[in-house]
């Protein structure tokens, strides 16, 4: 059915959406689309007035209402119209029964009314009598992030949980010959591995992420902590802790005042490697989260436990996708891994990107990092792909399976290397479902399949021959 055609509240709307824009149809749309245009061309917030994504034959009082539910926020107009409206009336109540935050902006003197009174109760509103403008928006805009980002982070009893990294290490106190190329080598001091996570941190990174209503940056951002924290417990021996990995993390987009950078900023800015010693020593905070623990009883438990963060999550408000300098400053890493550590295990890119590119073609560089060797074998590049676009997910495929692969999954897919036969077969043993021939890419990630990305990524790579 069409939209209400009298004073009628309207909302934006497009289930899974940043902001639901809740104002009166009556009003016309000008401030609607004022918010819509500012808050996606500026701040990379997705939303949408009702005409433009409630399709014919949809059901609209269903849609308004799921819309509501899945939004990060509601943006509430409040015009003279808007005050009277039903239908405004009704998307308040909705959104305080789903628990969504409400941004009011009032755009008239007139009183609100006992209704908006009663659940409006406690909220700031602003005001905007002179209607809605850029420095208007720009304001709205920064509040609704923060919003967001705050019912994004995951309460401590929802944390995504921690998974385990299957490698042995042994430490070489004798001589040895270098190993065939891809033998699965050991991580040891003498043969250490750098890991070189590239995280796109474009404003897009604000959107949820598939199968969960977190959004991308905060659950990207919760996993490298955790693969961090992994790396730092495997990294103990009898004597304490021992430097078997080197990391870095390299933001690209919106880091700051920069276009790129590191992320581990308790580090000096031109400090982009770092010893796994060093990254447990300079924890930047810690979190309590609530961990469901199995007893030998068969029963169970939560506990509470404290858990480090190094990398900060925090609301992304600019930046393009500039892979093109992201991998060039990946490659310039790896090869000075190399040239210190000639004789170590053989570096791993694992990128992690939600948009096409916008530098320019990083196949170059790419391949220029796959040729990058010790005598272990040669450098890997993984591409973790978030898409906009429908699709099932896909984790580690053949190139069988991605024959129907098209556009920028096409081309990410060309992009990541193919998994050697050592971190194949430790991944198999370890219950993954995945070929020989499979690349390094995984496509539309949920949570856990980007749980999977890190643990196959740098697993197998490690494990014992």
């Amino acid at each position: 059915m069409g939209p209400p055609s009298d004073d009628d509240g309207v909302a934006s709307l497009d289930v899974g959406q940043d902001v639901f824009i809740s104002h009166a149809f009556a009003d016309g749309t000008d401030a609607a689309h004022v918010a819509q245009q500012q808050f996606q061309s500026r701040f990379g917030l997705s939303c949408f007035v009702s005409k433009d994504s409630i399709g014919v034959g949809r059901l609209y009082g269903e849609q308004i209402s799921e819309g509501i539910a899945e939004a990060g926020v509601v943006l509430l107009i409040l015009s003279s119209r808007a005050l009277t409206s039903p239908h405004v009336a009704r998307e308040v109540v909705i959104a305080a029964e789903h628990g969504v935050p409400i941004v009011p902006v009032r755009l008239t003197g007139e009183p609100l009314g006992d209704h908006l009174n009663y659940w409006l109760a406690g909220l700031q509103i602003a005001q905007h009598p002179g209607g809605l403008d850029e420095e208007s928006c720009a304001e709205l805009a920064s509040e609704i992030i923060e919003l967001i980002a705050e019912r994004n982070r995951p309460a401590p009893s929802a944390r995504i949980q921690r998974f385990t990294i299957p490698f042995e290490r042994v430490e070489r106190s004798e001589r040895m010959e270098p190993p065939p190329r891809d033998s699965g080598s050991r991580v040891s001091t003498a043969t250490p591995v750098c890991i070189v996570v590239l995280v796109d941190c474009s404003k897009s990174m604000n959107r949820r992420i598939g199968g969960s209503g977190l959004a991308r940056r905060v659950v990207v951002t919760d996993q490298i902590n955790m693969l961090f924290e992994e790396l730092v417990d495997q990294s103990f021996g009898e004597t304490g802790r021992l430097p078997y990995f080197y990391v870095a993390a390299i933001g690209y987009g919106d880091v700051g005042d920069r276009d790129m950078g590191s992320l581990l900023t308790q580090f000096p800015p031109d400090v982009e490697i770092v010893s796994i010693v060093e990254l447990g020593d300079n924890v930047s905070s810690w979190v309590d989260v609530q961990l469901q623990v199995d007893l030998p009883d068969g029963t169970s438990e939560v506990q509470t436990t404290e858990r480090p963060v190094w990398i900060e999550q925090r609301p992304l408000r600019r930046g393009d996708t500039l892979a093109k300098a992201a991998f060039t400053k990946a490659q310039g890493l790896c090869e000075q891994w190399v040239a210190d550590w000639p004789n170590a295990l053989p570096p791993i890119v694992l990128n992690i990107t939600d948009g096409e590119y916008t530098d320019g073609d990083p196949r170059p560089l790419i391949r220029a990092i796959e040729e990058i060797a010790t005598p272990h074998g040669n450098a890997l590049v993984f591409n973790c792909h978030l898409s906009d676009v429908d699709g099932d997910p896909t984790s580690f495929p053949t190139a069988a399976d991605a024959e129907s692969f098209s556009g920028n999954r096409a081309r990410l897919f060309e992009q990541s290397s193919e998994l050697p036969r050592s971190m194949v077969t430790a991944a198999q043993e370890h219950g993954y479902d995945i070929q020989f021939g499979a690349r390094g890419y995984v496509y539309n990630a949920e949570v856990h399949a980007l749980a999977d990305f890190f643990s196959v990524g740098t697993a197998g790579r490690l494990r014992v021959r």
